[in-house]
């Protein structure tokens, strides 16, 4: 597993924001749909649960192929 740099985030002057990216290969199609399924959901609760925790708190999910 390749280990990257603190700096993917995203540096601002209070510090507040961060930024993730995530390569994943899969073995096959089946793995892949599973895998962006679960991840798809848990990101959406995620989202929830943090925008309802504070009014400036904002998460943008980002999806693509590169």
């Amino acid at each position: 597993m390749q280990k990257t740099k603190p700096a993917d985030a995203i540096n601002t002057e209070d510090g507040l924001s961060y930024s993730l990216r995530i390569d994943a290969t899969f073995g096959s199609r089946f793995q892949r749909s599973v895998a962006i399924k679960n991840l798809n959901e848990v990101l959406a609760a995620w989202k929830e649960l943090v925008e309802a925790k504070h009014t400036k708190n904002a998460i943008t999910v980002s999806r693509g192929r590169d």
